[in-house]
């Protein structure tokens, strides 16, 4: 059957028809776009101006957030245009947001441009791009001296090479100090780890180690607070360490670990306590009156006990003997006649000189007694003799010898005899009022205890003041004074 002919009318009205379709499907696509896209996952390592860095051994998740468009395939490219390489691609119903792991960049490392296309069913498209850098595991992108999948597995930041701030790169202190490169204090003494190495500090310490000399006390509060070496256990060099010296150490004192000799006794702190069993915070243990160090040295002649008051057990305090009697505080009887040192001074009787150099012991105790009743009785004698001559009339200057005029030949009266304090007062004269004690010892050849208690009676009675100048007794009537402290016998020069 032959086809009926078109006509002009027919032909306008299907193109109305196709236009009419065309529209309609245009009208019926909603285009697609891109909001946001965000990086997430344990290879995301850290994003830097603009730029993601990535571990190409571990996987990512890129979240993609999406507006308009019905049933939409969201890919993730390795670069632009033609040779993009779809890293991962997902489809979604439209809307809302698509997530895209990757976790195979294969050989690709460094920076890369990273294409993010959104399509449509009609075919619309959007696309975003995104700047990563590409991480292999044996690279190390911040050049610390660790791998980056090395940093990864520590936890380290790969792209910093100090991650906590110490001072010291990743590297050196996991292959060198062996200290943890994510705690500037991996010891916890109070010091950066950095500081603790640091060849610009003394001492150097262990970072791993929170008390490197062992002295049990921890390097930072060594170093900031006491003062002491933290590399060195004994700083002093006293022979304690110094957390021995320090409160409630091992010692029982609260000794200067900075300070071989804290009491400045003579004695080392470690002499005193390892040695000797003194106290090292006080100068004189035993408060004799002699230092712990003068005691047990030969300084003074003698080596007493700095425990012991009274070394010799004679009534005498150590000090009493040397400053005071004289006497030797290691032997408790020190002239050997038979009295010991303590009862002689009790007594009133010379320690330091026997009587009658008998040499005798404690069995010859009567012989020394009778021999002191007779020497009572002697000095009664004298007393009485004395006081006879006062009471009898006054003897005159001169009596003539023929009983008349003064012309006569004439007798001398008999002078009176010097006693002790008038050799002293004697001597006083001769030295505008003053002396030195020792000059008297040498100029009597008394004894030095003899003339101590002579001195002693006549400043109880007025006469004299002893005045101690350094090591030495100055001895002055009143009145005679030197002006100051200070050796009067410059003045006199």
């Amino acid at each position: 059957m032959p086809r009926p002919p078109t006509t002009t009318t027919g032909r306008a009205i299907a193109v109305v028809v196709c236009l009419l379709l065309s529209t309609v499907a245009v009208a019926g696509a909603v285009p697609v776009s891109i909001d946001s896209v965000e990086f997430s996952g344990d290879g995301v390592i850290a994003t830097d101006n603009g730029v993601t860095y990535v571990a190409a051994w571990q996987t990512q998740t890129i979240t993609v957030g999406l507006s308009g468009g019905d049933t939409v395939q969201v890919c993730a490219q390795l670069g632009a245009g033609d040779d993009a390489r779809d890293l991962s691609c997902s489809r979604t119903a439209g809307g809302g947001s698509v997530s895209l792991r990757v976790s195979d960049w294969g050989e690709t490392t460094g920076e890369q441009t990273l294409t993010v296309v959104a399509r449509n069913n009609s075919g619309t498209v959007d696309s975003v791009t995104r700047t990563v850098r590409v991480l292999a595991p044996g690279g190390d992108v911040d050049e610390d001296g660790l791998s980056n999948q090395a940093e990864a597995q520590r936890g380290t930041n790969m792209v910093s090479p100090d991650t906590d701030g110490d001072g010291l790169t990743d590297g050196s202190e996991v292959n060198v100090h062996g200290s943890n490169a994510t705690n500037p204090d991996t010891d916890g003494d109070g010091l950066n780890d950095g500081d603790e190495v640091s060849t610009e500090n003394s001492p150097q310490t262990d970072p791993t180690n929170p008390d490197t000399d062992g002295d049990g006390i921890e390097d930072g509060r060594e170093q900031t607070s006491l003062g002491t070496n933290p590399a060195d256990e004994d700083t002093d060099g006293d022979g304690l360490a110094d957390g021995e010296e320090i409160v409630n150490g091992s010692d029982g004192y609260e000794t200067d670990p900075t300070n071989e000799d804290s009491d400045g006794d003579g004695l080392t702190d470690g002499q005193e306590v390892n040695n000797y069993e003194t106290d090292p915070t006080d100068r004189d243990t035993d408060d004799d009156g002699i230092p712990d160090g003068l005691e047990v040295s030969e300084e003074n002649g003698y080596v007493t006990n700095p425990t012991n008051p009274d070394t010799d057990d004679d009534g005498l305090r150590d000090g009493e003997e040397l400053n005071n009697y004289e006497t030797n505080p290691t032997k408790p009887d020190t002239d050997g006649d038979g009295i010991p040192d303590g009862q002689e001074v009790e007594q009133g009787s010379d320690p330091a000189e026997g009587v009658g150099n008998t040499g005798l012991d404690v069995n010859g105790l009567p012989m020394v007694l009778g021999l002191l009743v007779a020497y009572a009785l002697l000095v009664g004698a004298i007393i009485w003799v004395g006081r006879t001559r006062d009471d009898a009339p006054a003897a005159p200057e001169h009596v003539p010898t023929d009983g008349g005029s003064d012309g006569g030949e004439t007798v001398a009266a008999t002078p009176e005899p010097m006693t002790n304090e008038d050799r002293i007062r004697q001597m006083l004269d001769a030295n505008d009022g003053r002396i030195r004690q020792a000059d008297i010892v040498e100029q009597t050849d008394w004894s030095k205890s003899k003339v101590s208690r002579l001195l002693s009676k006549m400043e109880a009675d007025g006469e004299v003041r002893k005045i101690s100048i350094g090591r030495e007794n100055l001895i002055a009537r009143p009145g005679d004074e030197p002006e100051s402290a200070r050796s009067p016998f410059e003045e006199q020069s």
